[in-house]
């Protein structure tokens, strides 16, 4: 049975702590014992994620815009761009989006680590992993390039303009075309996108943005030091408040507390596990725990493997004869999330459901720390005022004694001159360039995020190689393992991207070198 304290914790100040077994002393068990606590408010490194407003891309909304247009919006954080291609059924709209990362969180001090979800709005699926296959014969040779992403997203930061006219790569190097340049500002991130979307609403989709309070490149994370005499804790009928150490409850600060009922929560598991052998072409429906209701606004992170090989983000499928893109994807409805396999491997899911979504608050309660039983445990919840009483909307809920905490269990910045050779047969397949990263798990279930660093630039997770040739040098891939993660690379292969053109082989340099990798390995504590 879990334990949940609040209180002050001598030479430290107040704390919350939920752990594992009722049998452990909040008071001095260890900050590492990372597989016995479901929550910890001393430990500082703590995640949070925000969704912010979706972007949608059909017919309907672009249909009534001139041939071409500008349009800004969501208080001026997102510019949408484009042209109508003529007025046939094959036509499209061709449109560009920048999210300007940096005008919607201006106080966050570093690039916050940013991913887009696209939904299928013809299906409502979200794509949680891709791998794609391209063949091209060349005289004699057939090459196979293959590429695996995840939610992947492009994020730059301006240096300067050219009056080339040339559209975004995989990876920017800081310039865009004059055109484009009064739609952000110089030295500003924001993160591209590019959509043709067909005037007979073929591929209607939209962008689910979420965007993570982490660094995305070496930034440091923020660092909090303690003062005397400041009221740092407030548990009343209007509000709770627990303020970061240097700080008081009364901050208008917006990281300044830990948890705050005015939309302060760090991120909580409130659905999580590991679902094995999905099979090709098959699909894996698990319900909302009791209470909870979901929306498709849901923010799921998901990692993936064909069943019985490594963990690797992003997610590989199986070599392939074929040509084309294999996804899963997840979709929330009936509160319950569906995730779906392609046709190509069955896969094993490791996934988390977070209690972040848009749906406004609920109402008709008077409690902001609630007890309750759900019909197999006794629980302890804290959740905004006047929601419903227990909170039925993940948003509304700031903490749960049933809900693990995504905490961090290591994070940091591995340079690319930290990496080392790789085997011979890895430096083919997975990077000419590897870096072990160890660390301790008692019993936790790891899960990986990362962000790949270029110059003016970083990425989520994007893996590229010809087959039996080498690796491109935009890529990175991570295989995740119990105590430690590898990750490969190979930054001076001297290509980006391949194709056939013009009867030839193609290798295309982007010309922004790998500058390192910034990693988080969280740990989610087992029911």
């Amino acid at each position: 049975m879990t334990q949940t304290f609040i209180g002050y914790k001598p030479g430290v100040g107040p704390v919350l702590k939920c752990l594992k077994y009722d049998t452990d002393d909040p008071l001095t068990l260890a900050n590492t014992a990372f597989d016995r606590f479901f929550f910890n408010s001393e430990t500082q490194n703590l995640s949070y994620v925000f969704p912010t407003n979706p972007f949608f891309y059909r017919s309907a909304e672009l249909s009534t815009l001139p041939a071409t247009f500008n349009i800004t919006n969501d208080r001026g954080n997102v510019v949408i761009s484009g042209s109508n291609i003529g007025s046939t059924s094959d036509a499209f709209f061709n449109v560009n989006t920048f999210y300007r990362i940096t005008n919607a969180y201006p106080n966050m001090g570093y690039v916050p680590m940013s991913e887009f979800r696209q939904v299928d709005l013809l299906t409502n699926r979200v794509e949680c992993g891709a791998f794609q296959s391209y063949y091209a014969l060349v005289g004699s040779t057939n090459h196979n390039v293959v590429t695996a992403r995840q939610f992947y997203t492009v994020m730059g930061r301006l240096v300067g303009t050219t009056s080339d006219q040339t559209t975004f790569r995989t990876v920017y190097n800081g310039i865009i075309s004059s055109s484009q340049s009064g739609f952000v500002g110089m030295g500003e991130w924001f993160v591209w996108k590019q959509q043709l979307i067909y005037n007979d609403n073929r591929n209607p989709n939209a962008i689910y943005p979420s965007v993570w309070d982490l660094p995305a490149d070496a930034s440091a994370m923020r660092t909090y030091t303690s003062a005397p005499n400041l009221l740092s804790l407030e548990a009343s009928s209007s509000r709770f408040v627990l303020s970061r150490p240097g700080y008081d409850v009364n901050t208008t600060n917006e990281f300044g507390t830990i948890i705050s009922s005015n939309n302060r929560s760090p991120a909580l598991c409130v659905m999580n596990g590991t679902e094995n052998s999905i099979p090709a072409n098959g699909s894996r429906t698990i319900a909302a725990p009791a209470g909870v209701i979901l929306s498709q606004r849901a923010v799921v992170d998901v990692m993936f493997r064909v069943s019985g090989q490594t963990w690797r983000v992003p997610g590989l499928l199986t070599d392939t004869t074929a040509a084309g893109t294999w996804q899963l994807s997840y979709a929330v409805s009936g509160n319950s999330i569906t995730f779906y396999n392609s046709e190509k491997d069955a896969v094993d899911l490791r996934y988390v459901v977070f209690n972040v979504d848009d749906q406004p608050k609920s109402t008709g309660g008077n409690q902001v720390i609630f007890r309750g039983n759900d019909g197999l445990r006794d629980y302890v919840q804290i959740k905004k005022p006047g929601t419903s009483d227990p909170a039925s909307r993940p948003n509304d809920i700031l903490f749960d004694s049933r809900y693990p905490q995504f905490q961090i269990i290591a994070q940091g910045f591995i340079p690319i001159s930290s990496f080392g050779n790789s085997s011979a047969g890895d430096a083919v397949y997975k990077g000419a360039r590897t870096y072990r990263l160890n660390f301790n798990n008692a019993g936790f279930v790891p899960y990986l995020k990362y962000s790949t660093v270029f110059p003016n630039c970083v990425t989520t997770p994007i893996y590229r190689a010809e087959r039996g040739v080498d690796v491109s040098n935009i890529s990175m891939l991570a295989e995740v393992n119990d105590t430690y993660v590898d990750f490969f690379c190979s930054p001076d292969s001297g290509w980006s991207d391949a194709f056939s053109q013009a009867g030839s082989w193609t290798r295309l340099d982007y010309g922004a070198r790998i500058q390192g990798v910034r990693y988080y390995i969280f740990g989610i504590t087992p029911n």
